[in-house]
């Protein structure tokens, strides 16, 4: 019921490096595990501006379907 959904890039914008290992908060933050670089789902920013935003978009599903809300680049 309160499920969000989101899609990211693969990749952490500050490094480069593949998106696995990373950690999810209540407050819908990714964190990075080898910076500890919090990036909000909701508009992609690092949490204290050290490098560009992460790609990502904000799904909503309906019945069986996600579809796409908003792309923030």
């Amino acid at each position: 019921k309160n499920d969000k959904w989101f899609l990211v890039n693969e990749e952490w914008p500050h490094s480069g490096a593949k998106l696995t290992g990373g950690s999810l908060t209540d407050q819908h933050e990714l964190i990075c595990p080898m910076h500890a670089y919090a990036f909000n789902l909701y508009d992609g920013a690092e949490e204290r501006g050290r490098c560009q935003s992460l790609w990502t978009v904000k799904l909503e599903a309906n019945g069986e379907e996600l579809w796409w809300i908003n792309a923030i680049h």
